[in-house]
């Protein structure tokens, strides 16, 4: 019951979330990483993707270990959300049971799916002329691809797909290589000779599973989708750098994807979706779209985001606070919370705190009268405990932060100036 409740309401929590991190790579691809490379955007993506999956399983861990809202979120160690609770937690059950079924499910289709294409791809191979194998080795070699690239003809493909990681393969349709010249054959290699080079083969596995996983947040959708573009578009301009024209390519692309028949799950292929096809070749054809500064601007924005990333995991994977007994009151346990946020009124000579009162369903409060001390109440060896954690964590933050400002500030100062 409890795991089914904070995997829940870590789902829940996955949504504004990630709003807050989609909002974030919008606003810096509108501004700093506006000249960046799409290799670096979409590495930015997936670093992004990662925290998301991070947060959501800290989150989850802190329902199940803490039982009430985390200590250290104190705007919500109030009455809405018992109320909130007292509804999600009779359903939580069946949420997680529904959940469940349709995870397993999704996974059953992928892998079938998978062993599908194996099986169709071993079928109808053909082996290509020789100087598209020599032009594959010699270009592999020069990108610095160490394994050995297998390419093949397929009759029963009808887009170019690259699979595998330690034996990668390149097939590419029969009936799309006998309408393209040498030329157009050799840019559509290029292009999956870059899958292969940054292992998009197992980054199109994660997005996927990352997907399947949140398949109601929109925003993970979206984060997801953004990184397939610019995996695609970091393909398209290796392929514009050879000095290959960018209106034949583009042709080629445009040939592939009238052929294309069904869409391609697991595997990076070079055309998924006749939108995204629309907006790479706007964005390698446009002249100005090539020119990327990338060495200060680069380090610049990777210690921007480490320090968003640290502040977020020091602000959300805190220790929750234990709740110690004070003593009880009317039948019922009193209970306070033990967190420098704890809600302290003063009243007259005496001092009240406002304490949950334990166990749940009930969720009453109750008043607990502590004689005045003059200044301020003495620490006890638990909160002194607890102040001695606190001083430590911010001490670590402070010297993470400082590091980090010194070695992203002088360089990101040019750069704004």
């Amino acid at each position: 019951m409890d795991v089914a409740y904070a995997l829940v309401m870590a789902l829940l929590h996955s949504l504004w979330q990630s709003g807050l991190l989609l909002l974030l790579y919008k606003t810096l691809s509108q501004g700093l990483m506006r000249q960046t490379t799409p290799l670096f955007r979409r590495n930015a993506l997936l670093s992004i993707v990662a925290i998301q999956l991070l947060i959501t399983i800290t989150t989850c861990s802190i329902y199940y270990t803490a039982g009430e809202a985390p200590a250290n979120w104190t705007g919500w160690v109030n009455i809405e959300h018992h109320q909130l609770k007292a509804f999600l937690y009779p359903l939580a059950p069946w949420l997680f049971t529904v959940y469940l079924c349709w995870i397993t499910g999704r996974l059953l289709y992928l892998g079938v799916q998978w062993v599908r294409f194996k099986k169709g791809s071993a079928r109808g191979l053909v082996k290509p002329a020789i100087h598209l194998r020599l032009f594959t080795d010699v270009k592999a070699a020069h990108l610095g691809i160490r394994r050995k690239v297998n390419v093949w003809l397929s009759t029963a493909i009808d887009t170019p797909i690259t699979f595998g990681w330690l034996k990668p393969v390149i097939l590419l349709p029969v009936a799309l290589v006998n309408q393209l010249t040498i030329p157009q054959t050799e840019a559509l290699l290029l292009h999956e000779l870059a899958h292969i080079r940054v292992n998009d083969y197992c980054y199109n596995w994660l997005l996927s599973l990352v997907e399947i996983i949140f398949f109601f947040n929109p925003f993970v959708r979206s984060l997801c989708h953004e990184a397939r573009l610019e995996r695609e578009k970091h393909c398209d301009t290796t392929v514009i750098q050879f000095n290959y024209s960018p209106l034949a390519y583009a042709e080629s692309l445009l040939l592939a994807a009238h052929l294309q028949q069904r869409p391609v799950c697991l595997q990076p292929a070079a055309v998924s979706g006749k939108q995204q096809l629309l907006q790479r070749i706007r964005f390698f054809t446009h002249r100005n779209a090539l020119p990327f500064t990338q060495n200060r601007l680069h380090m610049a924005m990777t210690g921007l985001l480490t320090t968003v990333v640290a502040a977020i995991v020091i602000l959300i994977s805190g220790p929750a606070f234990p709740v110690g007994k004070l003593g009880t009151g009317s039948g019922a346990n009193v209970l306070m919370i033990h967190h420098p946020a704890s809600l302290w009124l003063a009243s007259g000579n005496t001092e009240t705190v406002i304490a949950t009162i334990a166990p749940p369903p009930e969720m009453r409060t109750a008043e607990l009268s502590i004689p005045r001390i003059p200044n301020r109440p003495a620490s006890t060896p638990m909160e002194a405990d607890h102040a001695d954690i606190g001083k430590r964590i911010r001490s670590v933050a402070r010297q993470l932060l400082l590091r980090i400002h010194q070695k992203t500030w002088p360089v990101l100062l040019p750069v704004c100036a």
